[in-house]
């Protein structure tokens, strides 16, 4: 879903934050060191989720760790289908501890979506059961039942 900057982030989040942290990060994913608007093809290669560039380098995609430079390696695509396309890396702001009015420089990492909704599959997991209870709270139920 997308953010409303206006609503839930700082007034100068695009301007001054989100620059800054990308200079701070190279404009490369904190995680993987993948480059902010570069491609890359995902998949999996000798057991391992990996990411190639276009220069047929390829990275571990966990830990950004270079594995190899081999245009020819056998890749598993990530989708499982043989037409798979690369995708565009769009770094994004990760606030570590998901709080956005929180903008202390060391609890902001530039992250691409990947690892960006990795980092939040918890967090989005508990706000989703969260609101459920709530919901579950507020239940009147119908006369006619």
């Amino acid at each position: 879903m997308p953010c409303d900057y206006k609503k839930d982030y700082a007034e100068n989040w695009l301007t001054e934050i989100r620059p800054a942290i990308l200079d701070r990060e190279g404009n490369c994913c904190k995680v993987c060191g993948a480059l902010n608007g570069s491609y890359v093809f995902r998949g999996e290669w000798k057991g391992k989720e990996i990411f190639q560039n276009q220069y047929a380098d390829i990275y571990e995609t966990a830990t950004g760790k270079f594995l190899i430079q081999d245009a020819y390696a056998l890749i598993n695509p990530s989708t499982k289908k043989i037409n798979q396309k690369a995708v565009k890396i769009v770094l994004t702001i990760a606030h570590l501890d998901h709080n956005t009015k929180n903008n202390d420089y060391l609890n902001l990492a530039a992250l691409y979506q990947l690892h960006h909704l990795r980092h939040d599959v918890g967090h989005h997991k508990q706000s989703r059961k969260n609101k459920r209870g709530l919901q579950e709270l507020n239940f009147e139920p119908n006369a006619t039942n």
